[in-house]
């Protein structure tokens, strides 16, 4: 009745298998847990012990073929109604998760759980960048986040699912689940938010935070010039923050101004006490120079 399906890439995965399968053997109902390696480089050996356990399909690629193109993999190899795709680099926190999810599971198609981070008091400082984003940008577990789609944490039907797959087009970091979630979305299929909340370990330090912001803009300009209909624009917050600015004729400005203030901004997002607002700023201006680039080569 329910696969579990985890893409992992260079982290390892065993405390969050064992607990899922620690709970799933308390289930009367049947379920696998595919583990699929993304052609990692790291923690191969450790990994290959969940294997051993009952139900498990651990599998290794030999080449990295992306963040959509695995989760896809994932659901076309499971063999239940039911899946529950979740990212390798957390930890289950309570010990009715996955019945959590199983009590909700005629009420809609797609059941999203959330994620939760650490206390403030347990974090390193060079993680706090993309803590503080967490925790105060991203929706709180149960909350409606309107078209915000998080692909960490979340049941569907895998018959909804063979209709709106992950666009295997958007090989690189970023907004795979943004463009998911607006196909959902369009397609009229209800999203559950409920408090059933995964424990997000994998904090990036402030450095990797930050190129990984880049990157997922770059995959949203590539989106945004390329699959996404000029109608769907307005869903997406910083398209539509750009649109409005584009036609005030001012982006040019905003991607120099970015230039030149892009390294006292990365100052405030490395120290101690990271402005949102100068992330957004930072973020907007950014995505401003590329799409500038890509008009103007």
């Amino acid at each position: 009745m329910l696969s579990i399906l985890i893409p992992v890439y260079n982290y390892d995965c065993r405390r969050l298998i064992y607990s899922l399968s620690a709970q799933a053997q308390k289930l009367d109902v049947e379920y696998e847990i595919l583990v699929f390696d993304d052609g990692s480089s790291q923690f191969l050996e450790e990994n290959r012990e969940v294997g051993l356990l009952p139900h498990i399909e651990y599998r290794e690629l030999k080449r990295n073929i992306g963040r959509s193109a695995i989760r896809n993999l994932l659901a076309d190899e499971s063999r239940y109604p039911y899946l529950i795709f979740m990212d390798c680099d957390v930890q289950v926190v309570s010990d009715s998760y996955l019945k959590n999810y199983l009590n909700h599971i005629r009420e809609a198609p797609v059941i999203c759980g959330g994620r939760n981070f650490c206390k403030k008091e347990d974090l390193l400082s060079i993680n706090l960048l993309h803590w503080k984003y967490g925790t105060i940008r991203e929706p709180r577990p149960g909350e409606g986040s309107g078209k915000m789609f998080l692909s960490n944490n979340f049941l569907i039907e895998k018959t909804v699912f063979e209709k709106v797959r992950f666009n295997e087009k958007i090989r690189n970091y970023g907004h795979e689940d943004t463009l998911f979630g607006l196909e959902l979305y369009k397609n009229g299929y209800l999203i559950l938010y409920i408090e059933n909340p995964l424990l997000h370990e994998g904090l990036q330090t402030n450095a990797e935070f930050l190129e990984k912001t880049k990157s997922s803009l770059q995959n949203l300009s590539f989106i945004y010039k390329n699959m996404l209909p000029k109608e769907d624009a307005r869903n997406i917050r910083l398209i539509a923050a750009y649109e409005k600015l584009n036609k005030l004729r001012i982006t040019g400005i905003l991607s120099i101004l970015g230039k030149i203030f892009s390294p006292v901004i990365e100052k405030n997002l490395n120290s101690r006490y990271p402005s949102m607002l100068l992330l957004d700023f930072y973020k907007l201006t950014y995505f401003c120079e590329i799409i500038y680039t890509l008009e103007n080569k």
